[in-house]
């Protein structure tokens, strides 16, 4: 085998090679953009769903909120009916 020949199949299987590393890094970089990908998807997905978590807890907020305004003011009234009921009574119970 001459020079020449083993030159030529040294450069050949370095040819080879540096072909199998293209197509490699080909699917290394296929693969990475499909990661990121998926992440930006489920990053997406995520967001969505916080968001609307956040929405549904501000409403709950603003109902408890009017709940609490309510039950006050309800207790209040209630409150102001028993004070004038008892007293009332007690006018009723001196004989008018």
């Amino acid at each position: 085998m001459s020079n020449e020949d083993m030159n030529d199949k040294v450069l050949l299987a370095l040819g080879t090679i540096q072909g199998e590393l293209r197509g490699i890094r080909d699917m290394v970089q296929h693969g990475q953009h499909a990661t990121n990908q998926r992440i930006d998807d489920l990053k997406q997905t995520i967001t969505d769903r916080v968001d609307g978590l956040e929405d549904r807890v501000t409403r709950l907020e603003g109902d408890h909120g009017k709940l609490m305004v309510k039950t006050a003011s309800l207790g209040g009234i209630a409150g102001g009916a028993m004070t004038a009921l008892v007293e009332l009574i007690r006018y009723m119970g001196k004989g008018g």
